[in-house]
């Protein structure tokens, strides 16, 4: 029911302008494969919430789903900076460094 929950988080979004509006909205449109504006909600909620751990491991998801490693990679590593316990995203980040030499 991703169009459904789309159509809902555009109108929250109408109301209000919130970081976890544009994250949720970024996370749809990245469950529905669309990358480009998944990345631009994404940067729009972490400029509104630069340390937000969630929002920093979404938008290195969408970064390694368009295959931008290194930006990916910054983004794990960010998110990590504010949430040293995420075992997924050091998981995330292991992996995309054995499998895309990131560094």
């Amino acid at each position: 029911k991703l169009e459904q929950a789309l159509v809902m988080a555009k109108l929250a979004l109408a109301q209000k302008k919130s970081s976890y509006i544009y994250d949720t909205l970024g996370w749809i449109y990245y469950r529905l494969h669309g990358y480009v504006d998944a990345l631009d909600y994404l940067k729009k909620a972490v400029s509104l919430a630069p340390d937000d751990p969630l929002i920093l491991e979404h938008l290195g998801d969408i970064y390694a789903a368009q295959q931008r490693w290194r930006d990916a990679e910054k983004s794990y590593r960010k998110s990590l900076k504010f949430d040293k316990t995420a075992v997924e995203v050091t998981l995330k980040l292991q992996k995309l460094l054995k499998d895309h030499s990131a560094r």
